[in-house]
């Protein structure tokens, strides 16, 4: 907003990126205030300047204005999705203000920036099966980057109930799933699963993992379990009977 001018019929807005060399008109206005909802994420700032205008012509234009494009917020709600011997999946939510999401990796004590995504899943392609890897994201636009995320650790193995029952853990713990007595259900079948594979029980193994997605399905169906984490769920249990009816 700014002063009105004295015998001003309407005002003539100019920007320009930070990136660009000219001046361009984007409004004219009667009002002494404007809201440009134009601007990208994708310049590191702009520049303004007004001039107001009346049936007598126009009149220089105002001293610029200069305004950086903010840093985006940081990601929330990291979290690891589908695990296995070769890839790590992980979700997350924007906290807005940027343009790509880069991931960062840390593994035996070094850190690397192993990639971006301009949605918030991501796919890590390049582990080793065994090794702890800890992850976290940063947020980047034209002004920079985010401060970092919450950090995930997981070791790609093959699919377990271990990595189930973490998975379970950690929708729990994001807030995004509050269902206590569904979740304990699935845990009890977990953990019975748990328990025949110490045993190298293969039949035992197939059977209650079968059970298991019977049960998260009618969860799913009386909407007891969200169907993203059902689809994933049911994608582990899929890995897993075939696993053992492989063995």
């Amino acid at each position: 907003m700014w002063e009105a001018a004295e015998g001003a019929e309407s005002y003539n807005i100019y920007r320009k990126a930070n990136e660009e060399n000219d001046f361009s008109l984007i409004a004219n206005t009667s009002s002494s205030r404007y809201a440009d909802k134009s601007v990208s994420n994708n310049r590191s700032g702009y520049t303004y300047k007004i001039s107001a205008l009346n049936e007598m012509g126009e009149t220089s234009p105002s001293k610029e204005l200069v305004i950086d494009m903010p840093l985006p917020q940081a990601p929330t709600g990291l979290k690891v999705g589908l695990v296995g011997e070769s890839f790590v999946g992980l979700i997350w939510t924007s906290g807005g203000g940027g343009n790509q999401f880069n991931v960062y990796r840390e593994a035996n004590g070094k850190v690397e920036n192993v990639g971006y995504a301009k949605v918030e899943t991501f796919y890590d392609r390049t582990v080793e099966p065994g090794v702890e890897y800890v992850y976290y994201l940063k947020a980047e636009n034209a002004s920079g980057e985010s401060e970092a995320s919450t950090k995930v650790t997981i070791t790609p193995d093959q699919v377990n109930t271990a990595s189930m029952r973490t998975f379970v853990e950690q929708f729990k713990e994001s807030g995004e799933w509050n269902d206590e007595k569904s979740a304990h259900a699935l845990n009890l079948h977990l953990t019975a699963v748990e328990t025949y594979e110490k045993q190298d029980k293969k039949d035992k193994v197939v059977k209650h993992m079968e059970s298991f997605k019977q049960l998260a399905k009618a969860q799913k169906d009386n909407q007891l379990l969200p169907i993203h984490l059902y689809n994933t769920l049911k994608s582990y249990t899929d890995a897993m009977i075939s696993k053992w009816k492989d063995e």
